[in-house]
Protein backbone atom coordinates (compact mmCIF):
# COMPACT_ATOMS: atom_id res chain seq x y z
CA UNK A 1 0.00 0.00 0.00
CA UNK A 2 1.41 3.45 -1.02
CA UNK A 3 0.88 6.44 1.14
CA UNK A 4 -0.78 9.09 -0.36
CA UNK A 5 1.40 11.93 0.16
CA UNK A 6 4.02 9.62 -1.91
CA UNK A 7 1.61 9.08 -5.40
CA UNK A 8 3.04 10.43 -8.42
CA UNK A 9 -0.50 10.32 -10.32
CA UNK A 10 -3.83 11.33 -8.53
CA UNK A 11 -6.16 9.11 -6.98
CA UNK A 12 -9.80 9.65 -8.28
CA UNK A 13 -12.53 7.70 -8.63
CA UNK A 14 -16.50 7.14 -9.01
CA UNK A 15 -18.19 5.07 -6.47
CA UNK A 16 -21.23 3.03 -7.02
CA UNK A 17 -23.46 5.31 -5.08
CA UNK A 18 -25.51 7.69 -7.07
CA UNK A 19 -27.49 11.04 -6.10
CA UNK A 20 -30.35 12.42 -7.79
CA UNK A 21 -29.08 15.92 -8.27
CA UNK A 22 -30.07 18.69 -11.00
CA UNK A 23 -32.47 16.34 -12.84
CA UNK A 24 -30.51 13.13 -13.03
CA UNK A 25 -28.56 10.08 -11.03
CA UNK A 26 -25.06 11.12 -10.31
CA UNK A 27 -22.64 9.07 -9.68
CA UNK A 28 -20.15 10.46 -6.78
CA UNK A 29 -16.80 11.04 -7.48
CA UNK A 30 -14.07 10.76 -4.65
CA UNK A 31 -10.62 12.80 -5.33
CA UNK A 32 -8.20 11.57 -2.81
CA UNK A 33 -5.29 14.00 -1.58
CA UNK A 34 -2.89 13.76 1.22
CA UNK A 35 -4.75 16.27 3.60
CA UNK A 36 -8.51 15.41 2.45
CA UNK A 37 -11.04 14.35 0.44
CA UNK A 38 -12.57 16.09 -2.15
CA UNK A 39 -16.19 15.00 -3.19
CA UNK A 40 -18.52 15.69 -5.95
CA UNK A 41 -21.05 14.71 -8.35
CA UNK A 42 -20.61 13.21 -12.10
CA UNK A 43 -20.90 16.14 -14.57
CA UNK A 44 -21.16 18.82 -12.10
CA UNK A 45 -18.60 21.12 -10.75
CA UNK A 46 -19.27 21.74 -7.38
CA UNK A 47 -17.14 20.61 -4.99
CA UNK A 48 -16.96 19.86 -1.31
CA UNK A 49 -13.69 18.86 0.88
CA UNK A 50 -13.32 17.31 4.03
CA UNK A 51 -10.66 16.36 6.18
CA UNK A 52 -9.63 12.79 6.27
CA UNK A 53 -10.07 13.03 10.65
CA UNK A 54 -14.00 14.39 10.14
CA UNK A 55 -14.59 11.58 7.90
CA UNK A 56 -13.37 9.06 10.67
CA UNK A 57 -15.03 11.08 13.35
CA UNK A 58 -18.08 11.23 11.69
CA UNK A 59 -18.16 7.46 11.10
CA UNK A 60 -17.94 6.88 14.30
CA UNK A 61 -20.12 8.77 15.60
CA UNK A 62 -22.81 6.88 13.16
CA UNK A 63 -21.50 3.72 14.19
CA UNK A 64 -21.78 4.51 18.00
CA UNK A 65 -25.41 6.19 17.31
CA UNK A 66 -26.34 2.89 15.71
CA UNK A 67 -24.93 0.49 18.39
CA UNK A 68 -27.06 3.06 21.00
CA UNK A 69 -30.13 2.49 19.28
CA UNK A 70 -29.98 -1.13 19.13
CA UNK A 71 -29.35 -1.47 23.02
CA UNK A 72 -32.08 0.74 23.49
CA UNK A 73 -34.02 -1.66 21.32
CA UNK A 74 -33.17 -4.36 23.38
Amino acid sequence: MTALNKRKSRLTFETADTLFECGSNRAVVIEAEPEYITLRLKGLQHRVSIAWGAVYHFAARIEADAARKEKKGR
